[in-house]
């Protein structure tokens, strides 16, 4: 898989910039295990998302799971995820 997948019609919606496609490697070339999974990436503003995986009902795996978020919105998420995910 190339670093750079496909063009995209996601957009990133602070600078409304056109997201790649990228496979796991470009976001985390320390880890094997996410290589080969599919996330969109706005590269300037460094935000990006998740996909769904591929041939769980969701299409070839480029389905975003949510909305981009860059490095101030996933910390949040997170926060919000620890304390409401036990509930």
């Amino acid at each position: 898989m190339s670093n750079a997948v496909a063009d995209a019609p996601v957009t990133w919606p602070y600078c409304r910039a056109a997201a790649l496609l990228v496979s796991g490697a470009v976001l985390y070339p320390h880890r094997e295990d996410l290589a080969e999974l599919k996330f969109w990436q706005c590269e300037p503003c460094k935000a990006y998302v998740g996909c769904h995986r591929a041939g769980v009902g969701h299409g070839d795996g480029s389905k975003p799971l949510g909305t981009l978020a860059n490095e101030e919105l996933r910390r949040a998420r997170n926060r919000a995820h620890a304390a409401f995910d036990p509930l």
